[in-house]
């Protein structure tokens, strides 16, 4: 398998690709990712391929602009939410149906 040859991380984004679908309507996707890192040194079809599965872009189109751009080139940042630790909105409530409110009514 090409993918493999790869890499692992192409590898793993070439199977996340086929695991979205039950049929292999996936195959051309998959064959145009792969030729496409060929292209490249295995350094950076690698990271191209971690950075496109840390954000869920398993498209060609989104690994290309990956490459085009030079992100997989920037390192991948684990950010730190402390902010929202337990949290589910940013604000109150309260503050946000106060804001439809206004919004809504004219209110000011």
């Amino acid at each position: 398998m090409r993918a493999k040859a790869i890499g692992p991380e192409t590898l793993l984004l070439v199977e996340e690709v086929f695991a979205s679908d039950d049929v292999l309507m996936k195959l051309r996707p998959v064959q145009a990712i792969v030729s496409h890192l060929a292209n490249f040194p295995p350094e950076r079809a690698e990271a191209a391929a971690k950075r496109a599965r840390h954000f869920g872009s398993r498209s060609y189109v989104a690994l290309k602009n990956i490459l085009r751009q030079g992100l997989d080139r920037e390192p991948l940042v684990q950010e730190s939410r402390r902010w929202s630790k337990n949290s589910r909105f940013a604000r109150q409530p309260h503050s946000v149906k106060e804001a439809n409110q206004e919004t809504l009514y004219g209110n000011t």
